[in-house]
């Protein structure tokens, strides 16, 4: 089985790389601290598995801040 490393934006799909088919979703590692949310797809019909690093959304993570920082206060 064929595994490929790569940097995803949020939203993306990967197309396998033997027939051009969108990847099936399988699992995801949560990021931790400053390493990105890895997410795992395979092509079942190809035996590909595709790993992609997802880095995270700067925007998503000043939000998730502010909301922590607020959180509690009236």
């Amino acid at each position: 089985m064929e595994t490929e490393f790569a940097i995803l934006d949020d939203g993306d799909t990967p197309l396998c790389a033997s027939c051009g088919k969108p990847m099936q979703f399988v699992r995801s590692i949560p990021r931790l601290a400053a390493l990105p949310e890895l997410r795992t797809y395979e092509c079942k019909p190809c035996g590909i598995t595709y790993t992609a690093a997802v880095e995270p959304d700067v925007a998503a993570d000043l939000a998730w801040i502010e909301r922590s920082r607020n959180c509690g206060t009236a």
